[in-house]
């Protein structure tokens, strides 16, 4: 086989120039061309008979590839549009730019980010509160807006429309924007942001107008004295106090659950409310504009703050017992207020009913209406009467009243009994 030379059970024959080859068969002749794109070295087959003209016509190619290549002008497609290196070239750039995609993704700072940072950084300071609770807050805002939601992207006018979508009342505003506007204030100081658009937005303004007593808006259905005294026999030592304490002071279990000892004032026998515990939040400004207010402890209240000094611990009033913690959110009283209520074998009503039971039972007892809306918190007597008019006159007989009244009466035997006086006998 003179002047030809077989390659990998192929003939290059003679013609072979640098750069072209000139490849026979069993069946066929071909001309390869070489070339040298992106540091690779590239061979492209033609399906050509070695004629002069078919080799004239491989060089002149071969040359046309090597000036677009000098000149940052060559796309293979457009040359060999059916080769596997044009589907090697492709696949190889989209591996390129999802790859350099995910790194401009990862370089751009996410409100999921800041919105974890935040809490980190949080919890250094809020020694009280309970971690579970703040990332459940942060998780559902990360649903709202997404992990990867970058936060130069809330704009004063993105976070304003999605705040007068949110359609709810201000506690529950305070709990969604709270978390963002810090994240958003570590943003600022770690110069990712410019200014903070909560800066810009009266929040006041956005908010739905709603009842300021919205908390009372269920239907009052309150324990009866019976019912009471099953419900804290049923309790747990901790437990029986704190529920004692809730039916005899009329306290929202928000409010309850943040009760610290320093509100107490033992000498007038009342309590400070000075702020609520509301997902995972501890909030100084009350759930209305009245929920800040002073409140008389009755008999019931008083002695169960009495027994629950036992327990003490350094500033909460009222721990869960079983880990000797801030109670989780009203999510775990519920609970253990189900399995309480259901040991006492009492119709379930919800935590909350402790308070309707002590509004529903000041009024059987014949105390003032406005009375009982300052200790409630309300503004006024509106709601006190729209709620609670079915126990106004409701009346009871003589030892249901006599065994309330031992519950709510007065401590103080010097201070005035604002019930009028009744009979037991009646």
């Amino acid at each position: 086989m003179s002047k030809s030379k077989q390659v990998k059970n192929k003939i290059v024959g003679e013609g072979s120039d640098e750069g072209i080859q000139l490849r026979k068969g069993k069946t066929a002749e071909s001309i390869r061309i070489l070339f040298r794109y992106q540091g690779r070295l590239c061979r492209e087959t033609l399906p050509l008979e070695h004629t002069d003209r078919n080799i004239k016509m491989a060089k002149n190619k071969r040359s046309a590839i090597l000036h677009d290549i000098n000149n940052n002008q060559f796309k293979y497609e457009d040359h060999f549009p059916n080769s596997a290196t044009v589907r090697k070239i492709n696949e190889r750039r989209e591996a390129e730019l999802r790859k350099e995609e995910e790194t401009q993704k990862k370089s751009i700072p996410t409100l999921g980010e800041y919105l974890d940072e935040f809490v980190k950084l949080g919890l250094r300071r809020w020694k009280n509160s309970s971690k579970n609770e703040y990332e459940q807050v942060v998780k559902q805002l990360k649903k709202i807006w997404g992990n990867d939601k970058p936060i130069q992207d809330l704009s004063v006018k993105v976070i304003r429309d999605w705040i007068l979508e949110l359609k709810v009342g201000k506690s529950r505003m305070n709990n969604l924007t709270f978390p963002i506007k810090g994240a958003l204030g570590l943003a600022v100081i770690d110069g990712v942001v410019e200014n903070n658009p909560f800066d810009h937005i009266e929040i006041p303004s956005l908010i739905l107008k709603q009842d300021e007593d919205e908390d009372e808006s269920e239907i009052a259905d309150p324990f009866s004295v019976d019912e009471i005294d099953a419900i804290l026999e049923a309790c747990r030592p901790q437990e029986r106090e704190m529920f004692r304490f809730a039916f005899g002071s009329g306290l929202r279990p928000c409010e309850y659950m943040n009760a610290k000892w320093v509100w107490i004032n033992a000498e007038k026998h009342q309590i400070k409310i000075a702020g609520n515990y509301v997902d995972g939040i501890e909030q100084r400004n009350g759930k209305t504009a009245k929920s800040n207010r002073n409140v008389q402890l009755r008999k019931m209240a008083f002695e169960a703050l009495q027994n629950q000094y036992d327990h003490k611990s350094d500033e909460l009033i009222f721990l869960d017992a079983r880990y000797n913690e801030r109670w989780d959110g009203d999510k775990a009283i519920r609970a253990r207020w189900g399995r309480i209520l259901k040991a006492a074998g009492v119709r379930y009503r919800n935590p909350y009913q402790t308070r309707h039971t002590y509004a529903s039972s000041l009024l059987m007892l014949g105390a003032n209406i406005l009375y009982v809306a300052h200790q409630l918190g309300h503004k006024d007597t509106t709601m006190v009467t729209k709620h609670y008019s079915a126990w106004i006159e409701g009346g009871l007989d003589g030892k249901k009243r006599a065994r309330l009244h031992a519950l709510y009466s007065q401590i103080d035997p010097k201070r005035r009994n604002e019930f009028p006086v009744f009979d037991v006998s009646d």
